[in-house]
């Protein structure tokens, strides 16, 4: 039985969607996998935020708006939001975050990080 309403984690190494509230399962698992690779082979919290940040109430939203830069595809997303439904809190949020960015304010993929070797960039997305 997977866990649902808890969020479970360190918050800057929680996955999407816990921090959504919504039912964690094998891509959960998957994405903090490789949260810990990126750490351990690079020294680099991908979702690292300030102390201010990390006690404002909202500290969902720099975290989540960096998963949606760096992991998360059109595809890979309105997957997510497929498995948390219409009905959550965070699915217009997300949607809301996806559209924020603008030209001077652009994504940065996963898969253009040139430092990281290929095999590691090449694992699954979320």
């Amino acid at each position: 039985m997977w866990l649902q309403e808890a969020l479970c984690s360190n918050p800057i190494w929680r996955s999407p969607e816990n921090w959504c509230r919504s039912q964690p399962n094998q891509s959960s698992d998957i994405f903090s996998f490789g949260i810990v690779m990126i750490y351990i082979m690079h020294n680099i919290m991908a979702f690292h935020i300030s102390q201010e940040h990390l006690s404002a109430k909202d500290m969902w939203r720099p975290i989540l708006r960096r998963d949606i830069s760096y992991f998360a595809d059109e595809d890979s997303l309105n997957r997510l939001l497929t498995h948390m439904g219409k009905e959550n809190e965070f699915f217009f949020r997300l949607i809301e975050l996806a559209g924020s960015f603008t030209p001077g304010d652009l994504r940065q993929p996963f898969a253009s990080w040139d430092f990281v070797q290929p095999e590691l960039r090449d694992l699954p997305e979320i």
